[in-house]
């Protein structure tokens, strides 16, 4: 059904297979088509460092045929990937897409938002310079594109496994190339998160008591220490209670 869709808008790759498209209203009229493309190969056939999967971006206008506008080969360890259901925000800048990528691992960072900017005629990624920061969804965007992710610093670090490891929200502003690190403006949010969290752990030191959910009581305390340093508070202030659980 998409691929009959997109051959109505004059689009058609007979030799490759379709792994996603999404569909934006264009600041300047028309419509905006974000489409994944890889190699269509027997999986048992696949290399096994991956395909590369290819995403490429049209404008529609009207009723007439779509143009091709630029497209980028992602790296092949990107294993699945899609636009986003509504693919494209539009910046100052230019239009941002959307790619939803995922190497089919088990990790924090190994399912992502994965954005790219349109910029000479080229699709180029837009992602943070901490390489521990995975990505996850836009959350504003007017007046200041605001993309929230999670960082891994503490992702399987003894004592933690994978599921319980301790993370806090990233909140990450675009500055037409690069995305910088907004936190400071989302302190309210980081104190209600640990505002909640508060009676959370006194359930989990409750089970500690008894030698239960150890790791996990840790895990949170951690989590809710580094909301509230997020949320301004000192660490003079806010180790206190940590120490305590």
């Amino acid at each position: 059904e998409m691929a009959a869709a997109l051959v109505a808008d004059g689009i058609a790759e007979p030799t490759l297979a379709l792994t996603g498209v999404g569909r934006s209203a264009a600041a300047k009229g028309g419509e905006w088509l974000v489409v994944g493309w890889r190699p269509c190969l027997d999986p048992s056939k696949e290399p096994e460092e991956g395909l590369s999967t290819t995403i490429t971006l049209y404008h529609k206008a009207g009723t007439a045929r779509a143009t091709l506008v630029a497209s980028i080969a992602l790296p092949q360890v990107e294993r699945f990937v899609s636009p986003s259901e509504d693919p494209v925000v539009e910046t100052p800048w230019g239009p941002l897409l959307l790619i939803e990528a995922a190497t089919g691992g088990n990790c924090w960072t190994c399912e992502k938002l994965l954005p790219l900017r349109l910029a000479g005629g080229r699709l180029l990624p837009v992602e943070p310079e901490d390489r521990r920061i995975g990505l996850r969804e836009v959350t504003g965007s007017n007046p200041d594109i605001i993309i929230t992710g999670i960082i891994n610093t503490f992702e399987s670090y003894g004592p933690f496994c994978h599921a319980c490891s301790p993370s806090t929200t990233v909140y990450m502003r675009l500055e037409k190339d690069r995305l910088v690190e907004a936190c400071d403006r989302f302190r309210s949010l980081y104190a209600d998160d640990s505002a909640a969290a508060q009676e959370e752990l006194e359930d989990f030191a409750a089970a500690a008591q008894t030698g239960d959910d150890g790791v996990d009581l840790l895990s949170r305390a951690l989590a809710r220490l580094l909301d509230r340093l997020n949320g301004g508070e000192t660490a003079s202030a806010a180790l206190p209670d940590f120490m305590a659980m």
